[in-house]
């Protein structure tokens, strides 16, 4: 029986096929990328997803109070407000400055290095009321994923730092100490979890592995998605905001997804940052929440402070008529404090009306 000899397949071809082949298989990794974190972005655990195009009030801000600063002194890249306290976190070291109710300094700690309290990417965290003058501040060590304790003596600036937890994690984006040995955490990977006294991950829900699977920015090496998150101050829910994206995503203590907000629309594609907007910071104030919102729309562009209830109904909208990039409301006095790094000047506005 004759065998017809089959001619070889020019490399070129093979070439070709296969590279086709991977282009198909990528293309549908995009695609299945894309609709699991529209999935995520756009159901929740009663399907409940809200779309604001616009607010029902819009009022104008009363401007109480600014304070300047000499970068040469402060140069302040975040600051918070806590426990009538002022802590500054500097670009340059010392990173952390403490000041009183009247930005009068008290102490000034934090040097650059990979000890116990030093610090190659510092954050703060929050304070709390030490014994008698003494006054603990909270600060994170990012890349080693460490916090520390400071205890400062708010007489004579006197302070020591220990290493409250090491995490063992690196680019430890977030943390949020919720009591009793658990804390809230988001690594560099924009997923958020709780991990529990005993050492046990729990996933929130939407943002495990198996649920979503986040485009990457090749040029950063990071998600497209950006958010950051803060604990409502009666530690009963998890308030998530984009700063890539219009979105607000809230969450129950115990992980539970509770609901979706977007601004405008329901973006159709996560591989590129929103050209609609998104929102630089939040905070609470009596039972509502307040968003820095950025506004990229033409007709529409500026930065704005946005009132919520806490189910994400749109109460009031206000222009901002500066740049803010941190915010921090007085719960006592209803005093909403914004920083602009550009003007070199922290700006204080009323928002009493929402005590």
């Amino acid at each position: 029986m004759a065998v017809r000899k089959m001619n070889p397949v020019p490399d070129s071809r093979i070439y070709r096929k296969s590279n086709l082949i991977f282009n198909i298989m990528e293309h549908l990794r995009q695609f299945f990328c894309i609709a699991s974190i529209l999935f995520l972005l756009s159901s929740c655990a009663d399907d409940s997803v809200t779309v604001v195009d616009s607010f029902p009030d819009e009022g104008e801000l009363e401007l109480v109070g600014k304070t300047n600063y000499d970068p040469a002194e402060y140069n302040i890249g975040w600051y918070i407000e806590s426990n009538g306290y002022f802590v500054y976190r500097l670009w340059d070291e010392p990173f952390f400055a403490l000041l009183d109710k009247d930005r009068n300094g008290i102490a000034r700690f934090g040097k650059r290095g990979r000890g116990v309290g030093e610090y190659l990417s510092p954050d703060v965290i929050r304070t709390v009321p030490g014994k008698g003058d003494t006054l603990d501040i909270i600060t994170r060590e990012l890349t080693r994923g460490c916090l520390y304790r400071t205890s400062v003596n708010t007489k004579d600036g006197g302070h020591r730092t220990v290493l409250e937890k090491d995490f063992g994690a690196k680019l430890l984006r977030e943390v949020h100490d919720l009591g009793g040995g658990t804390y809230l955490c988001c690594e560099v990977d924009n997923r958020y979890y709780l991990l529990n006294a005993d050492g046990s991950k729990q996933y929130l829900e939407g943002w495990s592995e198996e649920e979503i699977d986040f485009p990457i920015n090749p040029s950063t090496e990071m998600p497209v998605f950006q958010s950051m998150g803060k604990v409502s101050p009666d530690s009963t829910l998890f308030v998530i905001y984009s700063s890539s994206f219009p979105m607000l995503i809230l969450h129950d203590i115990q992980g539970s997804r509770l609901k979706t907000m977007h601004i405008k629309e329901i973006p159709e594609n996560l591989a590129q940052p929103s050209t609609v907007g998104a929102f630089c910071d939040l905070d609470f104030i009596g039972d509502k929440i307040v968003a820095v919102y950025e506004s990229l729309e033409e007709e529409d562009a500026g930065y704005y402070l946005c009132i919520f209830d806490r189910n994400f109904k749109p109460l009031k909208r206000y222009p901002l008529p500066v740049w803010g990039n941190a915010l921090n409301i007085d719960r006592t006095t209803g005093i909403a404090n914004i920083l602009n790094s550009s003007d070199k000047a922290i700006y204080g506005y009323d928002l009493s009306e929402w005590l």
